[in-house]
């Protein structure tokens, strides 16, 4: 992806995510409003925006920045309240607005250092990248400028807060949302590693390689021939507590949450299959809290103390 086309990149997948007519909601659209006219600080020249029956807006523009304005300024009016909320979680805001049930999602996000990494990638941006970014950011702010108290989304008046302005930066942190749901996978690569010293048959039983619900495309579904080395340089590297796992558990609970929220668990459980990470509580031996993670944890504490 070069320079150019990673923010179009960004900006057409932010418009995506927050497309603004679900498809099972076609039928149900109000006939298309009569035509009129505003005038936006910021232009170049003049731009057109064409709403199909669908609602999805068609922009005509005579340049690119005109053209990235105009997008931002749809994309707000369409979804003002969800590119905030998107911004948020990725940033580690969002208790400032929904309270300290937040906090735990919002320390997660703050460690990955998302707002760090967006902020970076647009200080060395091309001039070019940065100008169709800073357009988009103009226009969403256009947007934002034009409402007061009362035309606010109806979430931000609950939450008795205006959004503040858009940046460049945001475009692109809200992006890194999705791809933290599709990279999903890192604490099973833990636990795999933390349990590379058992024998063979069971780390199978914990962590097997194939699922009945895998579809095959090229090739056969088995394992290479290669056995797996259980040497003494195996013996006790790595291993993996009970607390440990459930720590991994808790993370992950913390992260459904956060991806549920703005709509990407599906993602994130997409990636992670065949071992989606369940938190579940069930009352065992002395009302003990079970954490699953892929598999009963309670089971691998009595495969650690086998082994």
């Amino acid at each position: 992806m070069n320079e150019r086309t990673a923010p179009l990149f960004s900006i057409l997948l932010l418009a995506f995510l927050l497309s603004p007519v679900p498809l099972r909601d076609v039928a149900a659209q109000t006939p298309a409003p009569t035509p009129s006219s505003i005038q936006l600080t910021g232009l170049r020249a003049r731009v057109t925006i064409r709403r199909d029956e669908r609602g999805i807006p068609h922009i005509t523009a005579a340049n690119d920045e005109d053209l990235y304005f105009a997008q931002g300024y749809v994309t707000a009016s369409d979804r003002l309240w969800q590119m905030d909320l998107f911004r948020r979680t990725a940033r580690g805001e969002l208790a400032e607005v929904l309270g300290t049930a937040a906090l735990d999602e919002d320390k997660r996000h703050r460690t990955f250092g998302f707002a760090q990494s967006a902020d970076a990638e647009v200080a060395q941006a091309s001039p070019s990248a940065r100008a169709l970014l800073e357009a988009y950011a103009k226009g969403v702010n256009a947007y934002i400028d034009s409402l007061d108290a009362k035309d606010l989304p109806p979430e931000f008046r609950l939450l008795q807060y205006k959004p503040r302005p858009w940046t460049p930066a945001d475009s692109l942190i809200v992006v890194k949302l999705f791809f933290e749901s599709l990279s999903n996978t890192w604490r099973l690569d833990v636990m795999r590693e933390a349990l590379a010293f058992l024998p063979k048959e069971k780390l199978a039983a914990l962590l097997p390689e194939t699922s009945p619900i895998d579809v095959l495309v090229v090739g056969k579904d088995a394992k290479a021939k290669a056995a797996r080395a259980t040497t003494a340089s195996h013996e006790g590297a790595g291993r993996i507590s009970l607390n440990a796992a459930l720590a991994l558990a808790e993370d992950e609970a913390t992260q459904t949450r956060s991806l549920s929220r703005v709509g990407l668990h599906a993602e994130a459980l997409a990636a992670a299959l065949p071992f989606p990470v369940k938190l579940r509580e069930a009352k065992r031996g002395h009302g003990q809290i079970e954490l699953v993670l892929g598999f009963d944890l309670l089971l691998l504490d009595d495969v650690l103390r086998s082994a």
